[in-house]
Parts: C-alpha cells; structure tokens; sequence
C-alpha cells in the first residue's frame, strides 16, 4: 500500500458547484496521512466476496430504476444540496416537513426494493469491518460518536451508519457532505466498467483518487472538499455506480421506530387540520 503524507491546505471551490478537472487518477491501494493521522484510504482488497458484489451489481444495473426527474426538471434530480445527480437512498431517511416526510422513515430503495435490505447487509457489515481495521482508533471515535447520538433502529444492520446513497454515473461537483453527524466519517463502494474518469478528486490534500471497480474508500466526507471527475464510456453498456454510507446529523432526533411511526400520523394530521 502507497503511504501518502499530505498537507491540508486552504483550497476553495472557486465557484459555486465548481467541476472537477480530469486528471490523471491512482488506482493503487492508498493511506493518506494528515499530521500524522490517517484521513484517506483507498482498498482493493477490504475481504469482499465477489460473487456478492457481481450480483449488487446485477441489481443495480436491470433491478433499479433511479429517480432522475425532480421538480420538472428532466436532467436530474436535485439534492438538498443544491447538487444533481441520478441516485437512490436507503438505509434511514430524516425527516423533511416540506416534502410532507415528518419522521425518520425507510430510504426510497428499501420502500421500491425490499430484497435491497438483506442484499446490502453483507457488503456494509464487511466494508464496516474493513474501516475498523484499517483505522481503529478513528473507527472506535466514529462508532462512540454514532451509538450515543442515535437510536439503534435506524443503523444499518446494527453498524454505526445511518444512512447510504447509491449514485448512477454522477459526476458530482465540489462539495462537503455538511449534513453529517459531526465527527464521523463515510465509506464509498464502486462498481463500475468500460468508463474512465470518475475518480475522487481531494485538493486539500492533493489526492486524485482513480476509485477502480470493487475498491472501498474511507474518507471525513464532512472534513474535506471533494468532487469527481468528469466521465467517458468507452463502450455500450459501460456503468458506473458509488454506494455511499454516512451518519446523517438530523437523524439524531429521531426517537425509535414505532415513536418516529407515530409522530409522522400526528404531524400529518395536524397539517391535514390546519386546511380543514
């Protein structure tokens, strides 16, 4: 594994939603060190099975149809960040009183796909591992961190995440993911074949990540601006999906599951009555 000593340094987004350039990516397995502690890792060999991720992809690729249309608006779907892409959650949700969503609930995949569920829970158990030994000191924060802000019924498969984003050949611009948990870190899976481009560009630290198929990244997505570099498809049929797992801050308000059920009818019902 590359060993990678970075300085953090004062970049900013020149502009608002600024692309990434495409650059030349590493694709080897990498440690990026901040001040002598680890901020960056990039494994291809995290004690995934293959044939599990062959077949998430599968799903992925003919078993999903990701919501591209919001807000009348066909090229995309707009995040709350202000950012479009193709994508589907799953894992926990917060609640959004302007969309009508007044608790914590289920992901969109989980609802669509319930099959998703026990699908993912090897892969997010093992990549949960994965960061534990590849960075226990900060893995052992994360998860004390995570276990006394948040209730137990909305982790996936009782590791100390909330919440995961699968994205469908986003190039994203710039940005930091703001709404975590503070202090806790993200975990991103690639699945992908015949593009290139799409790596993780990190320019604080000076890292062009070349996130090749199968690999997982650790990374403080909270800490450190991040985007992805524009992507070519070499041939028909070429993809490119990231699962992405995080800890959402606004989830820690959420009591348990059948008080989130119950809270959701209240609100709804209040509302409903101020029209009535």
């Amino acid at each position: 594994m590359k060993i990678f000593n970075a300085s953090k340094n004062d970049w900013q987004p020149a502009v608002r939603l600024q692309v990434a350039d495409q650059v030349a990516c590493d694709n080897d397995e990498l440690l990026a060190m901040v001040d002598d502690e680890p901020a960056v890792s990039q494994l291809l060999e995290w004690g995934q099975r293959d044939e599990t991720l062959k077949a998430l992809t599968r799903f992925l690729r003919y078993g999903v149809k990701f919501q591209t249309i919001a807000r009348s608006n066909k090229r995309g779907f707009v995040r709350m960040s202000g950012i479009r892409a193709a994508n589907e959650y799953f894992g926990t949700t917060p609640p959004e009183p302007p969309k009508k969503r007044y608790a914590c609930r289920d992901g969109r995949l989980y609802v669509k796909h319930p099959e998703y569920r026990q699908m993912s829970k090897e892969i997010t158990v093992t990549a949960w591992r994965a960061f534990q030994k590849q960075f226990p000191t900060q893995a052992a924060e994360h998860e004390r961190i995570v276990r006394e802000a948040i209730h137990p019924d909305w982790l996936i498969s009782d590791t100390p995440f909330t919440s995961g984003i699968v994205n469908d050949r986003s190039a994203l611009p710039f940005h930091k993911d703001a709404g975590n948990l503070k202090g806790t870190w993200s975990m991103m899976l690639s699945l992908r074949d015949g593009t290139d481009g799409g790596g993780l560009q990190i320019p604080e630290l000076g890292l062009n990540l070349g996130i090749p198929n199968q690999s997982m990244t650790i990374f403080e997505g909270q800490r450190f601006w991040h985007g992805v570099t524009p992507l070519v498809y070499r041939k028909p049929g070429a993809y490119r999906f990231t699962l992405v797992w995080y800890v959402k801050e606004r989830i820690r308000h959420c009591g348990c599951r059948a008080d989130e059920t119950s809270r959701a009818s209240l609100e709804a019902t209040g509302n409903q009555d101020k029209y009535t």
